[in-house]
């Protein structure tokens, strides 16, 4: 049976509020550790080592799949690098805005110390930050199977997982230098990783709701009334970034871009928009979204089908928003002061990540444990946001649609320009 909304939440209120209770009942929280310690950490952490068993199979799967698709045949064309220069520059742009409000507001510390410091593990020692140069030949793996064994370990002063992301798109390039012929066992073969990997991660995400429940409990049972303070608080962050992007943003882009006025758009693009916030998928979205990109918003065929069906597995600002903001704020829950550098290097990340991640249902989650573990963020830190991920995923996902035709709309606009030069 599938995740719904509905279930999540109830396992996040069932989970929190049976916390609440249990730290009533009890005259201190020490008396509940070992039931926690004993039982509903061990399933939450259980989840997360199975998510994060995928991660590596996933993601090289999910960058290499991208660039083929994004650039097969004529893809490589002007059109093609328009495409790609606005999805890096939206991309660019949504990470900055949440990294910014993030930091400013602070949701990870909303509660106080002494309450945080009752949940937190003492934080593992983080590898040192290189600077120059340095930084930028970490990224390049000596061993990319060396990197991917100790991508999640916050001890390996390597590049980690963003140098497999980088053997990955590097991959994934070359091939596009190949024959399809000879290519395509190698092209195969990592499409049917993804598919299976995809697969596998479904089957895990069953195990969610057990997971929120046992988490929220001890939210609930070690920082009481605060664990619905800074929920709330990251949910209205996320929220807040969200807007100030698809609303801001897109406006700004669509008037200077391709001298479009924000409120027609938004009214043209109401259903593809309906539905992407109903179905938590931009490739489930898709099929209506070409339908409005070429009926109300007059879109010519060829620029439309190009630009979204890329769009829809490699168009991800919003996704890619989320992904920031959630490694900060569970940074700050456990008390993981990231340095300048380090928020860059999550910063481009998440970036590289709008390629990878599938546009489906809490695609994001792995990428985030990842992340997060490379930082030394706890395994069970991600359950924290698994009560409203779906939520939040119907958001994003409004978001990343809204851009896929945004970005097509300044394409076109660019292509029309193009070819009746006056």
């Amino acid at each position: 049976m599938r995740n719904s909304p509905s279930r999540l939440l109830y396992a996040m209120i069932i989970g929190l509020t049976a916390g609440l209770i249990a730290r009533g009942l009890v005259s201190s929280p020490e008396v509940l550790l070992p039931w926690i310690e004993g039982v509903t950490k061990p399933i939450g952490t259980l989840f997360i080592r199975l998510i994060l068993m995928l991660v590596i199979p996933l993601l090289i799967s999910a960058l290499i799949v991208g660039v083929l698709e994004a650039g097969s045949g004529k893809n490589l064309g002007k059109m093609g690098l328009r495409t790609l220069f606005i999805v890096v520059l939206l991309s660019s742009i949504s990470v900055l805005i949440g990294l910014g409000l993030v930091n400013w507001i602070q949701p990870g510390k909303w509660v106080p110390k002494e309450a945080i410091q009752a949940m937190n593990h003492p934080p593992p020692p983080i590898s040192e930050s290189h600077g120059g140069w340095e930084s930028l030949l970490q990224i390049v793996p000596l061993n990319p199977l060396k990197e991917a064994a100790f991508a999640f370990d916050p001890k390996n002063s390597e590049g980690g997982i963003l140098a497999v992301m980088f053997f990955a798109l590097f991959i994934g390039i070359a091939m596009l230098g190949v024959p399809v012929a000879e290519a395509r066992p190698v092209r195969d073969f990592f499409q049917s990783l993804f598919t299976i990997s995809q697969k596998g991660l479904q089957l895990i995400l069953q195990m969610a709701p057990l997971a929120v429940g046992c988490f929220l409990f001890n939210l609930g049972a070690q920082l009481g009334v605060e664990g619905f303070r800074l929920i709330g608080a990251y949910v209205t962050v996320v929220l807040a970034a969200l807007l100030i992007h698809g609303v801001g943003v897109y406006s700004l882009v669509l008037i200077i871009g391709a001298k479009h006025h924000p409120i027609h758009f938004f009214k043209k693009i109401s259903e593809a928009l309906l539905m992407a916030f109903s179905t938590s998928s931009s490739n489930a979205t898709l099929t209506k979204s070409l339908e409005v990109a070429e009926k109300n918003l007059q879109l010519p065929p060829a620029v439309s089908r190009f630009v979204l069906t890329i769009g829809a597995s490699a168009n991800q600002n919003g996704t890619a928003l989320f992904e920031g903001v959630t490694i900060l704020f569970l940074a700050q829950v456990y008390g993981i002061d990231l340095t300048f550098a380090q928020q860059l290097q999550v910063a481009g990340l998440c970036i590289l990540a709008g390629v990878g991640t599938a546009g489906v249902p809490s695609a994001s989650i792995p990428f985030i444990a990842a992340v997060g573990a490379g930082v030394g963020i706890p395994l069970e830190g991600v359950t924290l946001i698994l009560g409203v991920d779906r939520f939040l995923d119907m958001c994003r996902t409004t978001v990343n649609v809204a851009g896929d035709l945004v970005c097509a709309t300044v394409v076109a606009r660019g292509h029309q320009e193009q070819s009746d030069p006056q």
